[in-house]
């Protein structure tokens, strides 16, 4: 029962977060949330490279392409082109 109640009131809290026009932080323009959002994907890229489980070929190439996405964003290469070049990397097998 307390885990529906904590369900119900997270659902109440985001949509009235959502409704207000997103979280605070959240840009409004489009490039400003493409930039939002590859910088979150290259931090959570650098926290991956500390896995001591990934074999260090696979953490070389990821280091690379963090490199390589922090250094197009430094630039002011269009941030979307850069959030949809790491989605591609995050999706391709």
């Amino acid at each position: 029962m307390r885990r529906l109640l904590l369900l119900i009131a997270t659902a109440a809290l985001s949509s009235a977060v959502w409704a207000q026009g997103g979280p605070a932080g959240l840009p409004k323009d489009q490039a400003g949330r493409c930039r939002f959002a590859a910088e979150g994907m290259i931090k959570i890229g650098k926290e991956s490279l500390s896995d001591p489980r990934v074999r260090p070929a696979l953490r070389e190439k990821r280091r690379k392409l963090i490199e390589e996405w922090s250094s197009r964003l430094a630039k002011g290469e269009d941030p979307c082109r850069v959030y949809q070049d790491i989605g591609k990397a995050a999706t391709t097998f």
